[in-house]
Parts: structure tokens; C-alpha cells; sequence
């Protein structure tokens, strides 16, 4: 529905996406062909995956696209700008790799060459573009910004220079690529992830994200976001031509398409709940060596207040609380047990010499079965309702280099960045994460840091209150704040997390208001009218606007506010509808009627029984007169001369008469006394 117009069981919402194009020509571009629904979803059904079903929210988005081109003065501006912040460096590029044979390891390693390149601050540009929007119209008040840009004039990747790396496996000649990049520190134990210089684009701290189509290549998205000069060269693509318009305006689709169902509207990996409390129950069990566990001891690898303020800060109506305890593996031998059972070199052929890997690993599907059946024990009062979310968190902490591996069929896989170090099953969540990790930094020049256990808790965490992963669709939106990405390292939740999550809840309390504010006037058309009732409705209905107006500026968290009034109202009126005696509307109607007549007859009652007395007495002295006529017209009046009565006839004096039974006076006609009401005999 459109925003402002309630439906009781579905919605449908519109958002806007303004995409705004830097460095293209406007004739480039079919605007039409671009938003043609088939490859930018015109419509967009909220769904919830989860283990068993894939399910329906009741809400769909409905999908307006508003095609920006700036002016070459703004990207002039831009181009400018970046190359006031680049910086040129040289380090090693992940995307530009050769095999070599390693003696110690008995097998061919993969390595990764060092090249120049130039990279610009990827939050600085965001924040540039945030400065800069009025000068494309400003932000979306009911969506998003996405901002394509092309900007041959920087250095960039040349298809013959991607020609002649394939060719000899050997960074070309002249190669200097430009990139986007940030600094991401694990809070806990201080290690700075490596290769985070080669960002493609950014966002997610405003409703922006922007992607620079002439940067890269990227070693995150290997092949399907090479440069577009790299492209437009190699396949030669004239755009000037009505091919070319064609060709570009399915590729910049493509990518709106990417930006949409990743962060504008992105589905959820468990039914995202509304709730007063996240109560996130960490246990963390260290199953370590007594060495390791002096070396770095397990309560300096989490930290519980960051886990607090994410999730504070992720949904701003609801209490965060953090149940945070440290345990031995070892005081729960049977779990002890099966850890070591379950753990084991993966070390063959198939895997060290054809996939040129090899690796230790905890098969997990035992350990998450232990923890399933003893879940009522170990995490007990477990809550999913609106009081209460509960979220039972195991964290284990392995000695050595292993981690928990997910196995299907013969095939175990594992994350080779080291960011994997667990699963959100939906009942619980399940991380593992070794000593290695622990002091990772060793290994790498960064002696004495590591990777804690924070990140990926509040990350898996996320998972359990719906949010799903940014690279869903494509793996650029991953370079974007928020913890549920896998290439950056925040702590925080990204404005699309909040977004979804704030916005889905609204979208549940409002259908679920709506809902009961019908039912309720269902109900009352069989009740007898109570004003109470419907004044408390009436209160709901209008808190329900405020709410959706809210909602329809993105005002979530005032709208989850105000609709959860607007319920409280809608519940009192439900409830009071309930207790209302029963009467339907037309039977009400006849009773009120009745009731009218009533009150008018006992109104006029006094008048009709005095004009019924005058009525009557009237009534019976014209009967008797007409009778007396009568018989005088027929006949000679006794007592008289005989003679024929004219018709014309004067009042006669007549003789007294007694009734033969009381002998009171009567009328000389009376066949009864008007007395004691005998009958009298004929008159002679």
C-alpha cells in the first residue's frame, strides 16, 4: 500500500533509490530501458529465509528510480578532490597471484604479488558526497543514494595491461590501479586486517553508498567487477552507438540491482522479532592448552560493553543485556570428549594437491547437536517474544590453528581470510575461534596482535535478529560499515542494518494494529454502541497515521514508538468490545424505535382517555338520535294522533318512561335501561 493507507493483513511501501551518474553522457543512458522491471526489481517482497522455510513478512516495496546526471563541473570538483587525498603505495595485491612449489609444505602455494597503486580514504569520499548532495538533489527522504561513477582521467587498469598479466602471470608494466580504502583494527587484541586498500566503493554511514565502476580490479569480487574502461575496451563497445547505450544501461542496472536487494531492501536470515530486551547469554568455553590459556588469557579477547552498544544503537527501543561467563572446556567432559573426537587434520590428495590446501579443523555437527540437546541446561528461561529475545551464544576457544569446518558429504569448507569462526543456527549460535587467531599478528609483523572474539559475536548475534550478510547479491556492498560484512571489521551496525530491522518491526505492529482496530469494529457491529470504545479506537487510528507518516520519512524508531501507543489503544478498545452485551445494529435500531413509541404514549395517554370519554358519550347520543328518527319516519309516535310524520320535522316533547326493571327514567325508544341495562318491552 502506499504509506499513510492501512490494510489489516499486507503493506506495500514505496522507497526511493536516486541514482545519481558521475561521468556519464546523459545519451549514453536509455532512462526507461534502465528501469524497466525485469533488471531493476520494480517491486521487492520482504522475505525470511530460515532452516526449514522461506516465508513472507506481508510486506513488499514498491520501487521508484530517479536517474541523476550531474554536471561536469561536480565531477571535475571530484576528480580533484580524490587527487588531493590519494596516496600512492605499494603492497601486496591479492588480485594478482602466481602458483609456486613449496618444499617444506610438500605442494604448490598460491602468492600474491606487490604493486603500485593509488588509494583515496573510502570514508572521507562517502562524507565528500554526504557535504556535496544538494548538489544532486540531496538525499532520498524515502530511500537511498546509489552513485555511479566513472573516471577514466585516473590511473587506471588497461585491458592490455590485463592481457599481458594472463598472459605471463606477471604484473604488466606501468600497472598503477587507484582504489578505495580503510583502516579496520580488531578492538580486541589489536590486529589491523591486511588488504583492506582495494575497495571499489563504499558507504553505509548515511543512506549512501557510491561505487567508482573505473577503479579496481578487486581481489574480493575477482571477475564480475573488472574496471568498465577494462571492459569497454577489451570488447570494444562504442557508446555512442544504440548497441552501446543499450549494453551500458544493462550493466549500471546491474548494479542498482546489486545495491537494492543487498541494502536498500534486503531480506532476513531469521524472523526478525520485536522485543523490549536482547538478552544475549555468551558462554565462552575455552578449551585450550594450560600454556595458551596463561599466554593470553580468555577475558582479554571480548569485550561486553561494545556487544551492549551495537545492539543499543542497532534497534534504540529495546534493552541490550549481556550475560557474559567464562568456562572451561574441561568441567564438561562428555562436550571435552567430542571436541577432541571430533577434530582432525583434513590432509589428501583431492584438498593438498588439486585445491593446493590443507587444514586442521572440528567437525561441527556433533558439537552443535551436544549443545541442542542440552540447550534447556545450559541456557535456561530462553525467551522469543516480545518481553524477551533471548540469543544463547557458545563460544569456544581452540587450541592450535583449528577451527570448526562445515562438512557436506565428503567436502569440508572453510573461510580462508580467517574471518569464519561461526554459524547462527537459529536456536543458538555456535563460534569457534583458535589460539591461533588469538595472535595472529605473529605470524603476519604484527607481533603480540591478533583477533578477539567481539566482532564475530555481535556479527553472528546479528544473524539471530534477522540481519543477513551485504554481499547476498554482490560482493561490493561488503565494503560498507557494518558489522554483518565480511571484508570490513566494524563493531557497529551499518545504517541499512537499522533500516531493515527498525523498519520490519514498524511494519509488524502496524499491520498488527490495523488488524485489531477491524476486528474490533467487526465486533461492535454485533454490540450494543459504547462511546468509550470507540473513542479508544478512534485514538488508536490516528496514532496509526502519525506512525505511518513517520515511517514513510524513515523516522523507524519514532514509528515503532508510535505504533506501539497506537496498539496499547487498539488492544483497550478490543478488550472493551469484548465485555459489551450483545446486539446486532438492526435489532438496536427497532429497540430504540419501540422505545420512542413508548415514551410518546405514555405521553398523550391522559389526552386519549378524555377525548375516547367525549368520543363515546357523542358516539352513543347520535346513535340514540338516529334511532328516534328512525322510528318516527316509520311509523306514528305512540301516544299521538295518528298521523304521517313529515320529514321536515320539529323536536317533539316525549313522555316519560320507566324501565320495568329499576324504574328509573328512560327514553321512550330504549329497548335497554340506560340505567341497569335490562331489556325493556316493546312500547304499546
Amino acid at each position: 500500500m502506499v504509506s499513510g493507507q492501512i490494510h489489516a493483513a499486507t503493506r506495500e511501501v514505496p522507497l526511493t533509490v536516486k541514482v545519481v551518474l558521475i561521468g556519464f553522457e546523459e545519451q549514453w543512458i536509455d532512462k526507461s530501458y534502465f528501469t524497466w522491471g525485469y533488471q531493476t526489481p520494480d517491486r521487492r517482497v520482504n522475505n525470511i529465509w530460515n532452516s526449514n522455510n522461506y516465508l513472507e513478512t506481508g510486506v513488499a516495496y514498491k520501487l521508484n528510480y530517479d536517474l541523476t546526471f550531474v554536471s561536469q563541473d561536480f565531477k571535475t570538483r571530484l576528480v580533484d578532490y580524490l587527487k588531493s587525498i590519494g596516496e600512492k603505495r605499494n603492497d601486496v595485491n591479492r588480485w594478482f597471484y602466481y602458483y609456486e612449489y613449496s618444499s617444506s609444505e610438500a605442494m604448490y602455494v598460491k602468492k600474491f604479488y606487490k604493486t603500485d597503486y593509488l588509494v583515496y580514504d573510502a570514508g572521507k569520499v562517502e562524507d565528500w558526497f554526504y557535504q556535496h548532495s544538494g548538489e544532486f538533489g540531496g538525499l532520498s527522504q524515502n530511500g537511498w543514494v546509489l552513485i555511479l561513477t566513472y573516471l577514466p582521467e585516473l590511473p587506471s587498469f588497461a585491458a592490455a595491461q590485463y592481457n599481458s598479466y594472463w598472459d605471463s602471470l606477471r604484473v604488466p608494466s606501468g600497472l598503477l590501479p587507484h582504489y578505495y580504502g580503510m583502516k579496520f583494527v580488531d578492538a580486541d587484541l589489536g590486529y589491523s586486517l591486511r588488504y583492506r586498500d582495494f575497495m571499489t566503493g563504499y558507504g553505509g554511514v548515511h543512506r549512501l553508498w557510491f561505487a567508482d565502476l573505473s577503479a579496481g580490479p578487486t581481489w574480493w569480487s575477482q571477475w564480475d567487477d573488472l574496471p568498465l574502461n577494462t571492459i569497454i575496451e577489451d570488447q570494444k563497445i562504442e557508446l555512442t552507438t544504440d548497441f552501446g547505450r543499450q549494453w551500458l544501461t544493462q550493466y549500471l542496472a546491474d548494479y542498482a540491482y546489486e545495491m537494492v536487494y543487498n541494502i536498500v531492501a534486503p531480506e532476513f536470515v531469521y524472523d526478525p522479532i520485536y522485543t523490549a530486551k536482547y538478552r544475549l547469554v555468551v558462554n565462552v568455553l575455552d578449551d585450550r592448552t594450560d600454556a595458551e590459556k596463561e599466554s593470553i588469557p580468555i577475558q582479554t579477547t571480548i569485550n561486553r560493553d561494545s556487544i551492549k552498544h551495537a545492539f543499543e544503537d542497532l534497534a534504540p527501543y529495546a534493552s541490550a543485556q549481556i550475560e557474559l561467563q567464562f568456562d572451561d572446556a574441561e568441567r564438561y567432559p562428555a562436550l571435552q570428549k567430542l571436541l577432541g573426537d571430533s577434530r582432525r587434520y583434513y590432509n589428501s590428495y583431492i584438498i593438498r594437491d588439486l585445491f593446493l590446501d590443507k587444514y586442521e579443523y572440528v567437525d561441527e555437527r556433533p558439537i552443535y547437536k551436544y549443545l541442542q540437546d542440552n540447550l534447556n541446561t545450559l541456557v535456561p528461561e530462553i525467551s522469543r517474544d516480545e518481553t524477551e529475545l533471548t540469543v544463547p551464544i557458545f563460544v569456544f576457544a581452540l587450541s592450535g590453528d583449528a577451527h570448526f569446518g562445515f562438512s557436506y558429504k565428503w567436502e569440508v569448507s572453510k573461510d580462508p581470510q580467517r574471518t569464519y569462526g561461526g554459524m547462527a543456527f537459529g536456536d543458538l549460535v555456535m563460534i569457534g575461534q583458535s589460539h591461533l587467531d588469538f595472535h595472529f599478528g605473529d605470524e603476519v609483523g604484527q607481533k603480540g596482535k591478533g583477533y578477539g572474539l567481539t566482532q564475530v559475536v555481535i556479527h553472528e548475534a546479528g544473524h539471530m535478529v534477522g540481519l543477513s550478510h551485504p554481499h547476498t547479491y554482490g560482493a561490493l556492498q561488503d565494503f560498507a560499515l557494518t558489522a554483518m560484512s565480511y571484508f570490513t571489521n566494524d563493531y557497529v551496525f551499518g545504517q541499512s542494518d537499522k533500516d531493515a530491522l527498525q523498519r520490519i518491526h514498524a511494519d509488524k505492529i502496524i499491520m498488527e494494529t490495523a488488524s485489531m482496530i477491524q476486528d474490533t469494529r467487526i465486533m461492535l457491529q454485533s454490540k450494543v454502541a459504547s462511546p468509550d470504545t470507540e473513542g479508544l479506537l478512534s485514538k488508536a487510528q490516528d496514532l496509526l497515521k502519525q506512525a505511518d507518516n513517520e515511517y514513510s520519512k524513515m523516522n523507524y524508531v519514532t514509528a515503532v514508538k508510535t505504533v506501539l501507543e497506537a496498539r496499547e489503544s487498539a488492544k483497550s478498545g478490543f478488550s472493551k468490545a469484548k465485555d459489551l452485551p450483545s446486539a446486532t445494529a438492526p435489532l438496536e435500531e427497532k429497540i430504540q424505535s419501540l422505545q420512542t413509541q413508548l415514551d410518546g404514549m405514555r405521553t398523550m395517554l391522559p389526552i386519549y382517555v378524555i377525548l375516547a370519554l367525549v368520543v363515546g358519550v357523542a358516539a352513543g347520543s347520535a346513535v340514540s338520535y338516529l334511532v328516534l328518527a328512525r322510528r318516527i319516519h316509520r311509523k306514528e309516535v305512540p301516544g299521538l294522533p295518528a298521523q304521517r310524520v313529515e320529514t321536515n320535522l320539529k323536536p317533539l316533547t316525549k313522555p316519560r318512561r320507566h324501565c320495568s326493571t329499576c324504574g328509573n327514567d328512560i327514553l321512550p325508544v330504549s329497548v335497554f335501561c340506560e340505567h341497569c341495562g335490562a331489556r325493556q318491552p316493546e312500547p304499546q
